[in-house]
């Protein structure tokens, strides 16, 4: 998330073009960042300690690298059955799409 030229981007979607004016880092912008990673982790139960994932997962890290400690969103829960593949085993409670 970034400012050009006073208006908010995905940087990540965003074509650079010459004599742009890109601002990175606002207090707005690192709330709305927050806020995004909130979204990406709702219902997660950040017990990132506890997870048979723990010190394995993208979502934890950058969980962890946005200082997100708690959840101020969530969504009605939906109860899909865990499945499992030889060894691994999936709960789609704890996954993010």
């Amino acid at each position: 998330m970034v400012d050009i030229d006073g208006k908010r981007h995905y940087a990540c979607n965003t074509k650079i073009k010459d004599g742009m004016n890109i601002t990175t880092t606002t207090q707005e912008i690192e709330n709305e960042r927050i806020a995004i990673m909130k979204s990406y982790a709702v219902n997660h139960p950040l017990e990132c300690g506890v997870c048979d994932k723990s010190g394995e997962c993208e979502l934890q890290d950058y969980v962890t690298l946005m200082c997100v400690d708690s959840q101020d969103f969530c969504i009605e829960p939906s109860f899909l059955p865990m499945d499992s593949w030889s060894n691994i085993k999936y709960d789609p409670s704890l996954y993010i799409m």
